[in-house]
């Protein structure tokens, strides 16, 4: 068998197919429509927020920072806190 340095070559004699990288979403592009967007960011603080008067955790938040140093909040579903801790 001959060899070739074309990856879309070697892809198909081999059966497999060739990854495409996920493209990367700033915090600044999303809109609160949008759903699977892919973000890269780091978690800049997080906490748990109580009720007030009985102290059960409601929520699990964490302040998220991109690579351009742009700041979201996320809160996530109390059950989720081992996930993301």
């Amino acid at each position: 068998m001959a060899t070739t340095s074309n990856p879309d070559r070697i892809a198909e004699t081999k059966g497999k197919m060739i990854a495409i990288e996920p493209e990367v979403t700033s915090i600044t592009d999303l809109r609160p429509t949008d759903c699977n967007k892919i973000i890269e960011a780091i978690v800049y603080g997080k906490w748990i927020s109580k009720h007030v008067q009985k102290r059960q955790p409601t929520r699990f938040c964490c302040i998220l920072m991109d690579k351009q140093v742009t700041l979201i909040q996320a809160n996530m579903d109390v059950k989720d806190t081992e996930y993301f801790n």
